[in-house]
């Protein structure tokens, strides 16, 4: 083989890589843009939302938001026996009907995470009802049962969450937590509603970097055949696409002007975002951070030693004085 032919070979393998690293990125792309809908998995509907003082609302015109609220449990509810337990859920998590003895008055907005769907959120808002809270759980745009699809890796959804709220008129003081690429919009929501805490669970890296991570996560064998530099061409063929900057995904860029109490709830074994985000998030300004065992979906499930930093958390919280409020009435759906 003489040199022209040579370098006219090398030319084309070169070129052969350099469209199949493309067509890498732009599956990778693809997957991102569209995540992957998963919906609640509920058995047995009807004798699963009145038990826990769950209320389905999916009574709206598409496109619209679909969410769940949870009303408090209270000494005297008689459709709820003391000390009583639900084990179904889709965590396989077992969740107490008790109330517990330090009562709060206020909202808690539980967020869910990348694919996920609002029953994620079932554990913590079980626990929170148990304190006095209501709670409300939505699927995101671009999740679940919502049919808004304008799915922006959490830039976008206050534009919808926002107003869903205050048609609501639940009562203040409002609290918002999130999960994984939930903590985006938490963060978000906190803000443009004048929250008065914020609770970050496994919260998410800025999307060029959860991208690589959650691939590697999700899909160790394919991600293998991938190289990083397609997962991060991918990522930012997404960024362009959601026309969105990955600044924007950005938790210390979001919190820089927050001033409200924030908790920290981290994974020791966080397969997903890992521990290194943790530490470059936390140099934006202390947050009161506490690292649980388990996995980046096992702190899902309440442990309680995490239901005891929550408490103490919310205890130490300066809340706004709210009059007694007639809880949401619970409805089998």
């Amino acid at each position: 083989m003489d040199i022209m032919h040579l370098r006219q070979l090398i030319l084309l393998v070169i070129a052969l890589q350099f469209g199949m690293l493309q067509g890498c990125a732009s599956y990778v792309a693809d997957q991102i843009v569209h995540p992957e809908k998963s919906l609640a998995d509920i058995p047995a509907p009807k004798t699963f939302y009145a038990p826990l003082r769950l209320q389905n609302h999916s009574d709206c015109q598409a496109p619209c938001l679909h969410y769940v609220t949870g009303a408090p449990l209270t000494d005297d509810d008689e459709l709820l026996p003391l000390e009583a337990t639900f084990a179904q859920s889709p965590m396989g998590q077992t969740l107490t009907l008790a109330p517990d003895q330090q009562h709060f008055q206020g909202t808690v907005v539980l967020i869910h995470g990348y694919t996920a769907n609002w029953s994620w959120m079932i554990g913590w808002s079980n626990y929170f009802q148990s304190l006095g809270f209501n709670t409300v759980m939505p699927d995101l745009p671009g999740h679940g049962a919502t049919t808004i699809d304008d799915f922006s890796f959490g830039v976008r959804d206050t534009r919808y969450l926002k107003p869903l709220l205050e048609q609501l008129a639940l009562p203040r003081p409002w609290i918002v937590v999130g999960h994984s690429m939930g903590t985006i919009v938490a963060s978000y929501l906190a803000q443009a509603t004048d929250a008065s805490g914020l609770l970050l669970i496994a919260p998410s890296s800025p999307l060029s970097q959860a991208s690589v991570r959650a691939a590697q996560a999700f899909h160790p064998f394919a991600s293998r055949l991938v190289p990083n530099s397609s997962l991060v061409a991918g990522s930012q063929q997404a960024l362009a696409q959601l026309k969105i900057d990955d600044a924007q995904t950005d938790l210390r860029q979001v919190l820089s002007h927050w001033a409200q109490p924030t908790m920290v709830l981290n994974a020791s074994d966080d397969e997903v975002i890992g521990n290194e985000w943790i530490k470059a998030l936390a140099q934006v300004r202390p947050y009161e951070y506490h690292q649980l065992t388990g996995n980046h979906a096992g702190i899902l499930k309440p442990s309680p030693d995490a239901k005891k930093l929550v408490l103490d958390w919310l205890s130490s919280l300066t809340l706004p004085p709210t009059p007694p409020l007639a809880p949401l009435a619970p409805a089998a759906q």
